[in-house]
């Protein structure tokens, strides 16, 4: 059972990769990651959610719940496949290999991929047993997720409350006829995804085989513009026009004074217990045949959400707290999910309502070291960890640790120096190896603090919708340094089980 050993890994999303294509991809720095965990003696490889993104390059907004994400799909591969030759890439646009420029990402790549699909039908492979089986067993969300795209790219990318009426309300006639008219659209789909399932379960394996386990990151809510709301709008709460009627957020905390709009839909949770769960346990299951553990994003969400009534000013203050399906849903997941292994992601305006859903469920909250300083005793602080716990430094929503250490006031400089006995030159490490040696059962760095990299490498900025998630490493920014510390780190703290 997850976090009963003491272990430790990296956090480091695919998109953050080395690689030569404008993005982190699935390809060979991907099996040298792995290699680099295995080296450096670590056990989870921590990423972000990879579903399909849309043009916020959102991990957490995704055009799915069950799709990958078409952009992280290794090119070489495809060439070494004979589906893309070197003549394709002819016009490639001068990526800044630091930082991903997604606007001239996402076009050259997605025409890359469909010049892909035209050899992949040509050699016939669309008829090939395994790609035949893929489509079959996956059915039961790539029909609507292939229908979807398709219509939306028919439609210039507008949202699916802004199509026809008869397609945004699925008439059944009008969706026979999109099939039909789309067909060759909704292969090529199909076969992307073909393309990433198979890319991705290859390096889980290698990943597995190397003893290392794949934390993934499941966002509670999904995007408004997604198949899965436009393929089952009763189960969300929309306006008779089909417009979300109430949407997510959380009021101001830590992370945004303001508070944050978030503008995903509610779920209509009496609905979903009525039809036995069957959207979420299909999420579950689809996410576990994928990730080892499961981040479960916004954990709170499933004791109280937040519910603000859809408004043009995008305000979050003006809310209510909702209640969620609690206990009873993840008693029901244990029971349909034989290695249910779950993070509950605790962190904001947390009460007892969600201390007790995790404590009752025997998940491991989080605890992240640059909160624990604010103020008081606070239970972050690591003489107030647990077994039971993830620690962190920061997370992908947090400053690095240097960036942390350039903004936070000089009397707290003085109060982390005097709680470390360190002189705070490298607080990187030093934040590392308290995490490290805490009781917490399981630590985890993110890539960025393992380099020493400052606030300009921060992955996301909460509450903002720009310059976020293209962060990127080079090779060149890891040497012996960095392997030998992350090795003496965890022998030292007993953070290496085999």
């Amino acid at each position: 059972m997850f976090g009963n050993v003491r272990k430790s890994g990296i956090l480091c999303h695919i998109t953050s990769l080395p690689g030569d294509f404008g993005i982190g991809d699935l390809g060979k720095n991907a099996y040298y990651f792995v290699d680099f965990l295995k080296n450096t003696l670590q056990s989870y490889w921590q990423i972000l959610p990879l579903g399909h993104v849309g043009q916020s390059a959102s991990p957490y907004q995704s055009h799915s719940a069950f799709a990958g994400n078409p952009y992280l799909i290794d090119l070489e591969s495809l060439i070494e496949e004979g589906f893309l030759f070197e003549d394709d890439f002819y016009n490639m646009p001068e990526f800044n290999p630091n930082l991903i420029n997604f606007e001239l990402l996402f076009s050259w790549k997605m025409n890359l991929l469909k010049k892909s699909v035209v050899k992949f039908i040509e050699k016939g492979l669309n008829n090939a047993e395994d790609f035949k089986c893929f489509c079959k067993k996956e059915a039961w969300w790539l029909e609507d997720y292939a229908l979807f795209m398709a219509l939306k790219d028919k439609h210039c990318g507008k949202p699916w409350n802004k199509w026809k009426k008869n397609i945004s309300n699925r008439n059944k006639s009008a969706i026979a006829k999109a099939k039909k008219d789309l067909s060759n659209e909704l292969l090529e789909y199909k076969i992307i995804q073909f393309f990433f399932f198979t890319q991705w379960l290859k390096l889980k394996n290698y990943a597995n085989n190397a003893g290392i386990q794949i934390i993934g990151d499941l966002p509670i809510f999904v995007d408004f513009d997604s198949d899965c709301v436009w393929a089952n709008p009763h189960l969300f709460l929309l306006d008779e026009n089909n417009n979300p009627d109430y949407v997510t957020g959380v009021p101001p905390d830590y992370f945004c004074e303001d508070g944050q709009y978030w503008g995903n839909p509610l779920y209509n949770w009496d609905v979903i217990k009525s039809e036995k769960y069957l959207f979420w346990e299909n999420r579950f299951k689809q996410t576990f045949a994928m990730v080892d553990v499961v981040r479960l994003d916004h954990f709170r969400a499933f004791a109280e959400a937040w519910k603000i009534k859809a408004n043009k000013a995008f305000s979050a203050r003006k809310g209510k707290w909702m209640h969620g399906p609690g206990k009873d849903f993840f008693d029901f997941m244990k029971s349909k999910i034989k290695e249910f292994n779950i993070i509950a992601e605790d962190l904001g305006i947390i009460d007892k309502k969600v201390t007790d859903l995790r404590d009752q469920c025997g998940f491991p909250g989080m605890a992240v070291l640059e909160f624990a300083f604010d103020e008081g005793d606070s239970l972050f602080l690591p003489h107030n960890l647990i077994k039971n716990q993830v620690a962190y430094v920061g997370t992908h929503d947090n400053n690095t640790a240097i960036g942390w250490w350039s903004e936070i006031p000089e009397e707290i400089k003085n109060y982390v120096c005097r709680y470390f006995s360190v002189d705070g030159n490298n607080i990187n490490w030093d934040m590392i190896r308290n995490i490290a040696k805490s009781v917490s059962n399981t630590a985890v760095y993110t890539i960025q603090d393992i380099i020493g990299l400052d606030g300009n490498a921060r992955m996301n900025f909460p509450g903002t919708s720009a310059g976020n998630w293209n962060f990127r490493f080079q090779w060149s920014m890891i040497n012996d340094f960095h392997t030998n510390m992350l090795r003496e780190i965890t022998l030292l703290y007993k953070r290496n089980p085999k």
